[in-house]
């Protein structure tokens, strides 16, 4: 069986209702949400999991911080991904901005944006 088959055979012997895997080196996750109306998991895809982590990680950063100077609050993602991130990003009015494709790209980035006193919250790809 492959992995994805065995983490929600996992998840439906606990009865959970959202499964988990990523890969071994933990760079890449996957995510999947049980649908009561078809009987099994759905995956989201990963600009599905981008948006997701990076709303919560906003919401929960928003709440424990509420006086923060949202404009000094960062998200990036590579050019290849969704663009809710950006569009969220405006709405909120945080900082954003997109890179190249690679995890160098957005960890630089990310590093010198610190560097000048902003706080980078979620970076995908």
């Amino acid at each position: 069986a492959d992995t994805w088959s065995l983490c929600f055979q996992a998840a439906e012997e606990a009865g959970a209702t959202l499964a988990l895997a990523n890969d071994p080196d933990a760079d890449r996750l996957a995510a999947a949400e049980w649908n009561a109306t078809t009987g099994k998991f759905e995956p989201f895809s990963g600009n599905e999991i981008g948006a997701l982590l990076g709303h919560w990680v906003w919401t929960e950063y928003a709440k424990a911080h509420p006086d923060v100077d949202k404009s000094k609050c960062a998200l990036l993602c590579s050019t290849v991904s969704s663009k809710f991130l950006g569009a969220m990003a405006r709405a909120e009015g945080l900082h954003f901005e997109e890179t190249l494709t690679g995890f160098k790209w957005l960890g630089n980035r990310a590093r010198e944006l610190e560097e000048e006193g902003m706080t980078v919250l979620f970076c995908f790809e």
